[in-house]
């Protein structure tokens, strides 16, 4: 059953006390302030799902409560609720002006409450399909989203605010156009932010423009989990920013990316960072390319004087904390042969691999008609790291 967050904001202990029992009893987590200003840091700390807020308090009332977090793009479709014994017609026109979803007037019936808490997070929910969408990464991760705003054909910008930095994707119509996380841009800025897997994330509708380096989500998706991959699988042969390459010999390019670091480093000798910033590359594809000329021998590697002055540290790992999360991978094949060598493949691949972890095998088999053609359906599922994501799966080509 999924878990609604309900933040209830009152400075009556009793009432306070009374609403926690009955949102519990009915399924809900439940967070507690007894006045806006605590009600603003606990909100900004662990984003409720949903706000029920008195009218007249100390510190801050809820009047201005809801206008400071309307204020914010993460906080612009949480419901907010009203829930006071200030009935006039008046007193309802300016919290509802102050950006509230429902006002309930005290007394009231909590089956009631509940009820209107559930219809406006449904609503929330659905506008998805119709326009904003705002929530956790712990509850979507960014790939979903970014799969969600593709499939329904939406243009806009998906604000992220995650470890105390802001970061944006501007999309159209399925087509990343730029990204920014930070201090970073493009293809580095993306693929710090496919490692989040905390803070929050708003969309917003609104016109995007076209630029060179637009590419579509399911590309920039899989390619930078090949990249964090590969960054962890050469990390121990990564330089530091401020150690000294130089080539010992010249192996022949096997990339576009190889080329280009080689052209620079037959030059002269230059450090990791200035190779970075020469490269034109994004720095994690300049890094991962530097890493495999070293793992080859091709680089001289001299470390910088400060590193060597330094007295010795524990390691510490340079591979990405990876989010290893359950999928569902849908196969579509056109006749039985290629479906049942495929998935058997498969299952064989991941037994050979003997990866940890993994209960693999096939959950359903569906048949279905289209266009006069028998389709099988297989669902494979199993716990998988980002790694295997890019892997070519279907080793036949009559997969569909």
């Amino acid at each position: 059953m999924e878990e609604k967050t309900v933040l209830i904001v009152d400075d009556n202990e009793t009432v306070l006390l009374a609403l926690e029992f009955n949102l519990k009893s009915a399924g809900y987590r439940v967070l507690k302030a007894s006045d806006g200003k605590e009600a603003l840091s606990v909100a900004l700390k662990d984003h409720p799902d949903i706000i029920v807020s008195d009218i007249a308090m100390p510190e801050m009332d809820g009047i201005e409560l809801c206008r400071e977090l309307r204020s914010r793009d993460e906080f612009a479709e949480v419901p907010f609720i009203f829930l006071t014994a200030h009935g006039e017609p008046e007193e309802r026109v300016k919290g509802l002006k102050s950006g509230a979803d429902d006002y309930v007037i005290k007394p009231f019936d909590i089956e009631e409450l509940i009820t209107r808490i559930d219809i406006l997070y449904e609503k929330v929910k659905k506008r998805v399909v119709s326009g904003d969408l705002a929530g956790k990464i712990d509850e979507i991760s960014i790939p979903d989203i970014l799969q969600m705003l593709e499939q329904t054909g939406k243009e806009g910008k998906v604000i992220i605010k995650s470890g105390g930095k802001d970061g944006a994707i501007f999309i159209k119509q399925g087509i990343v156009t730029e990204c920014v996380f930070g201090a970073l841009r493009g293809e580095d800025a993306f693929v710090e932010l496919m490692k989040c897997n905390e803070g929050t994330f708003a969309f917003k509708p609104q016109s995007v423009p076209d630029t060179e380096t637009a590419r579509p989500v399911g590309f920039l998706v899989m390619e930078s989990a090949r990249l964090l991959d590969e960054f962890g699988a050469l990390s121990s042969y990564i330089p530091e920013n401020s150690d000294t390459l130089s080539l010992v010999s010249t192996p022949e390019a096997e990339s576009p990316e190889m080329d280009r670091i080689l052209r620079i480093l037959e030059k002269g000798s230059v450090t990791t960072g200035e190779a970075a910033s020469l490269s034109g590359l994004s720095r994690i594809r300049t890094l991962v390319t530097i890493g495999k000329l070293n793992r080859e021998g091709a680089l001289k590697v001299v470390k910088s004087v400060e590193q060597t002055e330094k007295p010795s540290e524990p390691p510490v790992s340079k591979t990405p904390q990876l989010q290893i999360k359950p999928l569902k991978l849908l196969f579509l094949f056109c006749n039985e042969k290629a479906a049942t060598e495929s998935v058997n493949s498969i299952l064989s691949a991941f037994n050979q691999k003997q990866i940890k972890g993994i209960k693999a095998g096939v959950a359903d088999f569906i048949r279905a008609q289209i266009l006069d053609h028998p389709v099988h359906i297989f669902t494979l599922q199993g716990k998988r790291g980002f790694e295997f994501l890019y892997e070519p799966l279907l080793p036949t080509s009559d997969a569909a």
